[in-house]
């Protein structure tokens, strides 16, 4: 189409002997706008002998209101809606417009073409370092300052999310997208080819760059719309990210979390493994924070509800979560004895209870809420009943082979006889209470004030 234009332009120069510029309707001379040749051409062929005086006219305005600018448009809007014109004046007009911008937007993708054939090139590896496939459906190249720059699409889908999803404190706040070599915005020409280049590639369009497409690349009225969708976003990633700050560390998180639902008696060495901890705690650490944080207040109720019964059910299976103790090894043939510090990480499979997929469709009632709701009640009035069965020997023998790292041949031996079943259980109980010397937190000042209290009587 570019080579269209040139032709055009070629055959006109020819025949009429023109000794113009190359850029007829791009000219910085105002007083030689329409002297020009081109023009006069373009007149011809799309006015009407009685409409030429009255385009001319107009034209003649719009050179004076910044011809080729963002206002051109806003121009031709007030000629169209113009109520003094008739009908074939104003389809004559745009038929002259359309075709001057035609031939304006024909030459400038010829310059964008020119520069970016005699660009460099910026980079030839990701931002990781892995080197990129220029012709891989999955790359873009854009250019920007006189350079060119490679991405793989991935990294630019999450950079834009980062961006789009900023919300310092939870508070939304979006911000332009930048480049993440020069850290200067995309301008909106480059957003659209990255819309479209996400949209043929193999890769899933993220909700928040459509959502910024469809307002047109405006920041203020995305932020504006989609507050619930950035938020959304941000909590999933602020999970998925999340260290330790300058308020609270991960351990101080885990528990405030257990502290606003009622679970108070949970305690924590402070000497467990961060790692294992997070691990464990992320997607019980997900649904307090939609249920803190979310916008919509069916969702937040939604989320707590689903988060009270996983906490249950969570330290109903492990009341010791988090206690340190000390795992005493015994070997046949030494007398020497190994003592180990380990941590009682035991927790249940975290999973969440999904509709049936064959009737989901059919009705937007779901019976799972109603199966979390079962425990609300039990859970908000007597949340700490479940400590009980740590204070049962039955409990202390149904985890006793997860809580030692070894086990004496002989003992083993003697449970599997199964003469005398509750003797062999409480003998067992008590070796192991002999072996293993738990170091559970503040167990050891509770037996010194205990040690007090019953001198304290004594001495009464």
């Amino acid at each position: 189409m570019v080579f269209d234009y040139l032709y055009r332009l070629r055959i006109f120069k020819n025949n009429m002997n023109m000794n113009i510029h190359i850029f007829p309707f791009i000219s910085k001379n105002d007083n030689t706008f329409f002297s020009l040749e081109g023009f006069n051409t373009i007149l011809d062929k799309y006015a009407k002998n009685g409409n030429k005086n009255v385009v001319k006219f107009y034209f003649e305005i719009l050179k004076h209101k910044f011809f080729f600018t963002k206002m051109k448009f806003e121009y031709l809007r007030d000629v169209l809606e113009n109520k003094f014109l008739v009908e074939s004046q104003r389809e004559d007009f745009f038929s002259v417009f359309s075709a001057v911008q035609k031939c304006f937007s024909g030459f400038s993708r010829f310059i964008y073409l020119m520069k970016y054939k005699k660009s460099k090139t910026y980079n030839s590896v990701d931002l990781i370092g892995d080197p990129i496939q220029s012709k891989s459906r999955n790359t873009i190249v854009i250019l920007q300052g006189g350079m060119k720059y490679q991405f793989i699409l991935r990294e630019l889908i999450n950079t834009i999310n980062t961006s789009l999803s900023n919300s310092p404190y939870f508070f939304s706040e979006p911000v332009s997208c930048k480049n993440p070599y020069t850290n200067v915005p995309f301008n909106k020409s480059t957003l659209y080819n990255i819309y479209f280049a996400v949209k043929s590639s193999t890769y899933i369009m993220p909700v928040l760059f459509h959502q910024y497409f469809l307002a047109n690349f405006d920041l203020y009225s995305f932020s504006l719309k989609n507050e619930v969708l950035v938020r959304e976003h941000y909590v999933n990633s602020y999970v998925m990210n999340i260290s330790d700050t300058r308020e609270e560390t991960i351990m101080e998180k885990v528990l405030t979390m257990f502290h606003d639902y009622r679970f108070t008696k949970l305690k924590i060495s402070t000497d467990f493994p961060e790692n294992m901890l997070l691990e464990i705690m992320r997607p019980y650490l997900n649904l307090y924070y939609k249920s803190k944080y979310y916008l919509q207040s069916a969702l937040r109720k939604h989320y707590s509800i689903i988060l009270k019964y996983k906490l249950h059910e969570f330290i109903k299976f492990n009341p010791l979560f988090g206690r340190r103790y000390v795992c005493c090894n015994k070997r046949n043939g030494e007398s020497t004895t190994k003592r180990e510090i380990k941590f009682n990480d035991r927790h249940p499979p975290f999973h969440l209870k999904n509709p049936e997929f064959s009737t989901s469709h059919l009705t937007s009632d779901s019976c799972i809420l109603n199966e979390y709701r079962i425990y609300e009640d039990s859970i908000v009035y007597n949340p700490n009943v479940i400590f009980n069965v740590a204070n049962n020997i039955n409990y202390n023998q149904n985890h006793r082979n997860w809580l030692e790292s070894g086990e004496n041949e002989e003992e083993n031996e003697s449970v599997d006889d199964g003469e005398g079943e509750e003797d062999s259980q409480e003998e067992e109980i008590e070796s192991s209470d002999e072996e293993e010397n738990p170091l559970l937190p503040n167990e050891e000042e509770e037996e010194e004030e205990e040690e007090s209290d019953e001198s304290s009587d004594e001495e009464s």
